[in-house]
């Protein structure tokens, strides 16, 4: 796919633009350099200045390598239906990693070379963004379980072998299921970015955690008990 390809270019243009601007700034950097700060802008997580300010490009490198990968699994003979729509999530998901990171890592450089930045609105920013682009993957992949055609590879079905049940091999029972499971993620991810705008980001962080642990617990519990029940209130062919 054509839109693939050039997320794939912008991620390489990103990875460049990333090592350019750390070598830039690598001999302005002290030998132990600040990688994270608290709400107030003061710094709380240190490291070497080598690992501080080339770590961020290892991570951004392997998101690149996993695009790569999953557009090659795309490309080849085991892809299923619905595969387009999977790789195109999943590399928007890659692609929103890789600017964040990219971002951070360029203030961070800045901060540390003793430009004025004040890193407490800055940190805020970010993490509100990162917070409401959680959000909105919630959305877009609820969006998609609702109005995905029945098959076996698609929902919180995942193969044969691998979190399943015989239940979710029913394609009139697997499309309800993810009827239900897409409106439930819709509804989390709404719930994400309003949070964001109501509760501070340190707040926000554990709170937002223990929702997406505690909802994605009970979507997978009520995917099951709920699909077992269908199946079996289901009149079997003789």
């Amino acid at each position: 796919m054509k839109s693939n390809k050039v997320i794939q270019v912008i991620l390489a243009i990103i990875l460049l633009v990333d090592i350019v601007v750390t070598l830039f700034f690598y001999s302005k950097l002290p030998n132990q350099i600040a990688i994270h700060w608290n709400s107030e802008g003061v710094p709380n997580g240190f490291s070497t200045r080598f690992w501080g300010a080339f770590s961020p490009i290892f991570i951004i490198f392997v998101v690149v390598l996993l695009d790569f990968f999953f557009s090659k699994v795309y490309e080849h003979s085991y892809v299923v239906e619905g595969a387009t729509e999977i790789y195109s999530i999943s590399a928007f998901i890659l692609l929103t990693i890789v600017i964040l990171v990219s971002a951070a890592q360029i203030v961070s450089l800045m901060w540390n070379a003793n430009y004025i930045i004040n890193m407490a609105i800055i940190g805020n920013i970010l993490s509100n963004i990162v917070i409401c682009i959680i959000g909105f993957i919630f959305i877009v992949i609820g969006a998609f379980l609702k109005h995905t055609d029945t098959n076996a590879h698609l929902g919180f079905h995942i193969g044969p072998k691998v979190l399943s049940n015989d239940a979710l091999k029913d394609d009139s029972i697997r499309k309800k299921v993810n009827r239900i499971d897409g409106n439930a993620l819709e509804i989390l991810g709404i719930v994400v970015i309003v949070l964001s705008f109501i509760f501070g980001t340190d707040k926000l962080a554990t709170l937002m955690t223990f929702i997406v642990l505690i909802s994605s617990l009970a979507i997978v519990i009520f995917t099951y008990s709920y699909s077992e029940s269908l199946y079996r209130r289901k009149p079997k062919k003789e």
